[in-house]
């Protein structure tokens, strides 16, 4: 990556010669921002578990195929087939890949920017910000991860088409389109920044010449292509767009719109930055002055290596501050018809883009016409990659947190039914004060099926989560549970599939409410019908050996395993 920029810095002294040689490499640039991309994870580790549809997603890279053609998204599942392929029985390959992608990101979008802006002290601080940047609440939602996925391949497509473009390789605009491909066969919000992605090669040519419309039409292949796609499905398929279909409202009226985009800049600009108001005083605040200290130094030493001043610099800040807001409105443009345009839910990934050009180019017009020094511009950026990374550091706390109650309950279930016969039917009766086990789970016995498949590695398995004496419907997708006659069933609306299974192949467990699992050897409790059949202690192995996830996963040891039901 060395090799994209052949700016050459100005001469200095004798005794600044061997730490130009040191810092010209634009390797010192990505490897910091790699730094700044590990902080996020130095607190917790690489073992965070799953929280709620990437342990299906997660079973899905082990089982489906690659590329879907049949679906809407036909590429969403390769990041999960990617990191099932390299950590089949652990978290660390997603929460690696993860890692790789916010770093990625970053690094690529430098890339660009040192080629369009030609300012290593702007390109450097944009990339910082892009890789700590507080507007989304879901960047370490593990169920995100192909968007992240999507939103890199579409920064390398960009990068790659820019330098394609300026070093006259036409294998780069191959490798572009087919990045381009992988973010459009993913995500749909890439579609406004796709479309206008080809007008940044005016920066170098200044007019449409039969070069730039060229590359153009080749860029405008992969949009048109997947656009069409799917509006073939949509006229002849309709059910493959369900999903998307059930989210669109349609366009809000134009006070409503302006409405949005005010509460998108509140969140760009303002509240992913205060977060709850606790900025000192956190466990997490060391990690944060690490990386603020880091992009002091490294932007203190580029404003010296690399003086940059005068009315052509100030009003290269403007054009960036400008060209920002345009992405931060178009990354965001899809949501505006969608039920999701007043969610900070996995809605601002793309959209953060602009928004740190947004701060930087302001940032750099504002110390070099009111501060007029570079070290005004280094301290204020460094002190917002700081802030920036606590916020993050704070949310990825919380899902740690709850990733983390999902695997001690897991682990106690495990430990009394550590070997079930196939196809059997588990049913959870949570006694637990304030309904524990489905806060824990999503609010959904669905959420709860997939972590108990995966960790017994069982696809046949049926779980439930109950209530007794609950008679109304409860959770995310309004879930019911029955004890007839003959059979349990669990009756489930709103979107989950319900079950239902004999007697004789069913386990049932009591989750008390000091939150240990007890297996109920008579269900009188839970119905008034004579039960005949149910033999619970015939459909698991109380003295088997742990599945292997509970080990690898789980982090159990065969003693956790006991020795009766």
């Amino acid at each position: 990556m060395t090799q994209f920029i052949s700016d050459t810095l100005p001469a200095g002294g004798q005794s600044s010669r061997g730490i130009r040689r040191i810092l010209t490499g634009t390797w010192v640039d990505v490897a910091a921002l790699f730094v700044l991309a590990l902080c996020l994870w130095l607190p917790f580790g690489f073992n965070v578990s799953f929280w709620a549809d990437e342990w299906w997603m997660f079973q899905d890279g082990g089982r489906l195929p690659w590329v879907a053609l049949e679906s809407s998204r036909p590429f969403v599942s390769i990041p999960w087939h990617i990191v099932y392929l390299f950590s089949p029985n652990s978290f660390t390959g997603t929460n690696v890949l993860l890692l790789l992608l916010i770093f990625g990101k970053g690094a690529a979008f430098y890339a660009i920017l040192r080629r369009l802006v030609r300012q290593r002290e702007i390109a450097f601080a944009a990339a910082a910000l892009v890789v700590v940047y507080p507007a989304d609440t879901a960047v370490f939602n593990l169920g995100t991860l192909s968007i992240h996925f999507a939103l890199f391949c579409y920064v390398l497509a960009a990068w790659l088409l820019v330098e394609s473009w300026v070093t006259g390789r036409w294998y780069l605009l191959v490798v572009a389109l087919l990045a381009l491909a992988m973010s459009v066969g993913i995500y749909e919000v890439v579609y406004p920044l796709a479309l206008v992605t080809p007008l940044v090669l005016l920066r170098f040519e200044h007019r449409p010449t039969k070069r730039l419309i060229g590359y153009a039409m080749a860029w405008y292949i992969i949009p048109v292509i997947g656009g069409l796609r799917l509006v073939s499905l949509y006229i002849n398929q309709q059910g493959v767009l369900s999903y998307q279909s059930g989210l669109f409202s349609g366009l809000p009226n134009p006070g409503e719109t302006v409405a949005i985009i005010q509460n998108v800049f509140v969140q760009h600009f303002y509240t992913g930055w205060i977060g709850s108001g606790e900025l000192f005083g956190r466990e997490y605040l060391q990690y944060a002055a690490l990386a603020a200290v880091l992009v002091l130094v490294l932007l203190l030493g580029l404003a010296w290596l690399c003086p940059t001043t005068g009315r052509r610099q100030r009003r290269n800040s403007l054009w960036t501050a400008v060209g920002g807001l345009i992405i931060l409105l178009l990354g965001f443009a899809v949501y505006l018809a969608t039920d999701l345009r007043n969610s900070t839910d996995r809605t601002h990934f793309y959209s953060s883009l602009g928004a740190a050009l947004v701060i930087v180019g302001l940032l750099w017009l504002l110390s070099h016409t009111v501060f007029r020094h570079t070290f005004a511009f280094a301290v204020l950026i460094a002190a917002l990659v700081g802030v920036g990374l606590l916020r993050n550091l704070e949310q990825h706390s919380r899902y740690a947190q709850v990733a983390s109650e999902q695997v001690d309950t897991l682990a106690k279930l495990v430990s009394q039914v550590p070997s079930i016969m196939s196809s059997t039917g588990l049913v959870i009766m949570d006694e637990s004060p304030e309904q524990h086990m489905i806060q824990t789970f999503t609010y959904s016995s669905f959420y709860f099926r997939g972590t108990v498949t995966l960790i017994y590695d069982d696809p046949t398995l049926n779980t439930a989560i109950c209530y007794p004496g609950r008679m109304e419907r409860w959770g995310t997708f309004l879930e019911y549970c029955e004890f007839s006659e003959t059979e349990y069933a669990l009756d489930a609306s709103g979107g989950a599939i319900g079950w239902s299974k004999p007697y004789d192949g069913l386990i049932v467990l009591r989750y008390t409410p000091e939150q240990e699992f007890i297996v109920v050897s008579d269900l009188t409790p839970y119905t008034e019908f004579a039960v005949a059949g149910y033999e619970p202690t015939e459909r698991f192995d109380s003295d088997g050996d742990l599945p292997l996830r509970a080990v690898t996963m789980l982090g159990m040891s065969p003693q956790d395993s006991r020795n009766s039901p």
